[in-house]
């Protein structure tokens, strides 16, 4: 998994330099945005790379360590605890806006509410009442706060919906319900004992 995770913190640091290497490119107007993992390795990406000005990080968690070993390999997780958001996000150069779901069956309030308390300032939260996918608003929200932070001419087009591919909404779906089984399992096994 750390291998896993310093690949994506490579990628993105490529992808940067790349960018940045672009004839017409503006390097201190670099935006990102990133999605539950895009937005959990987030926190980790921009401590490191204060070329980034801006960020809309979408349904992430702030403990990468939790999200990928906590239950299977402890001590694991504990050498990823670096890679946290919430460790992280108050070295971030970028103003921040996260973007979060009331019906998330991911992120919880209180992992939200960590991440925002972690992370400096600029920064700015809104909640949608949506799912991980989040919905067209939070597309247009997002749009229009990186056209100001980046100071761009004007607010790009949207799409009157936002959706994922198929495929990801139906694993989406999947995996959510396995977690609540899970969960459900857990609190059982927790009352017997």
């Amino acid at each position: 998994m750390r291998a896993y995770a310093a690949q994506l913190l490579g990628d993105l640091a490529h992808a940067v330099d790349f960018l940045c290497a672009q004839p017409g490119v503006d390097p201190t107007r670099i935006g990102y945005v990133g999605h539950s993992l895009g937005a959990t390795i987030a926190g980790a990406f921009l401590a490191r790379d204060p070329r980034v000005r801006a960020a809309a990080l979408m349904a992430g968690t702030g403990t990468l360590s939790r999200l990928w070993l906590r239950s299977r390999d402890p001590a694991a997780a504990r050498g990823l605890e670096d890679l946290d958001g919430v460790q992280c996000l108050a070295r971030a150069n970028a103003s921040l806006l996260f973007q979060f779901a009331d019906r998330d069956e991911w992120i919880s309030r209180a992992d939200a509410n960590a991440q925002l308390t972690a992370a400096r300032e600029p920064k700015q939260a809104t909640w949608y009442p949506s799912d991980h996918a989040l919905n067209a608003t939070a597309l247009r929200d997002r749009a229009t706060w990186l056209a100001a932070e980046l100071r761009l001419d004007r607010v790009p087009e949207m799409p009157e919906r936002a959706w994922l591919p198929h495929s990801q909404v139906r694993v989406s779906r999947a995996v959510g319900t396995l977690i609540r089984w899970g969960r459900q399992l857990t609190r059982a096994g927790n009352t017997e004992k």
